[in-house]
């Protein structure tokens, strides 16, 4: 068993693998598949993002949110954007909010010209309502809104996590 030393303390590469999360109780991967292009740790994989997005309907919409998988930046590392999460938390009646869509400028946006950038509350989640989360709010990025529809996952913004 190799060991790596991280700022004077010995760690086995398991330790570590599992303190980051990357291993599960029986030593393999706990989450295989590709990671989103992101450091924060409560997100889908990039195949469960693209997977839930296939429920999508409008053909340009669903392309959208597909290619935003694996390009739109997520921010999560603020305080701020942490803050901001726990606020609308508190605020919603036993529903957790997984992210947010915040929009920088007044061009409207669409599923040709999305917002380039998302929110994401690093809230513990079951990965499969992650994946329908993070669809969501990629279909918000995309210039869809509540109610339209399409199949995009929690059309009323309420998305049901067991």
């Amino acid at each position: 068993m190799r060991r790596v030393t991280l700022r004077g303390k010995k760690l086995t590469v398991i330790g570590l693998a599992w303190s980051l999360g990357l291993m599960n109780a029986s030593g393999g991967c706990a989450h295989p598949g590709t990671p989103m292009h992101s450091s924060c740790r409560e997100l889908p994989t990039l195949e469960e993002c693209q997977a839930a997005a296939q429920t999508i309907a409008h053909d340009c919409l669903r392309q959208c949110v597909e290619l935003q998988c694996s390009g739109v930046k997520i921010n999560c590392q603020s305080e701020a954007i942490q803050k901001n999460c726990r606020e609308n938390n508190n605020a919603s009646e036993g529903l957790i909010s997984l992210g947010y869509v915040i929009r920088f400028s007044n061009r409207p946006t669409s599923c040709n010209n999305p917002s380039t950038e998302i929110n994401w509350c690093e809230e513990p989640a079951p990965r499969d309502c992650r994946a329908k989360a993070m669809a969501h709010e990629l279909a918000h990025a995309c210039g869809w809104s509540h109610g339209q529809g399409y199949g995009v996952p929690a059309d009323d913004g309420k998305l049901s996590c067991e």
